[in-house]
């Protein structure tokens, strides 16, 4: 196997935004986004490697009927094995 093909990987990414909601035709409500996303791989071997996800993010909820946030958090992590 090459050097290059083995080794931690990582990357990050964010973003910040605005959002509008309007309740009526006469009430609007604007709000901050933000959500961020990183991830790590490890590969040992040109075959095989293990990555670990996550992500979080705020934003406006669109379900009420007054101004409101919604969160989220994910977490994932995968393997990668060829099969031959």
């Amino acid at each position: 196997a090459r050097e290059r093909d083995r080794g931690v990987i990582s990357s990050l990414e964010a973003g910040v935004g605005s959002q509008r909601i309007a309740f009526t035709n006469v009430t609007r409500v604007t709000q901050m986004t933000q959500r961020v996303t990183a991830s790590v791989t490890w590969r040992p071997s040109a075959r095989f490697e293990i990555s670990t996800m996550s992500s979080a993010g705020r934003m406006a909820s669109p379900f009420t009927q007054a101004p409101g946030k919604y969160e989220y958090f994910t977490l994932g992590l995968q393997a990668r094995v060829p099969l031959r």
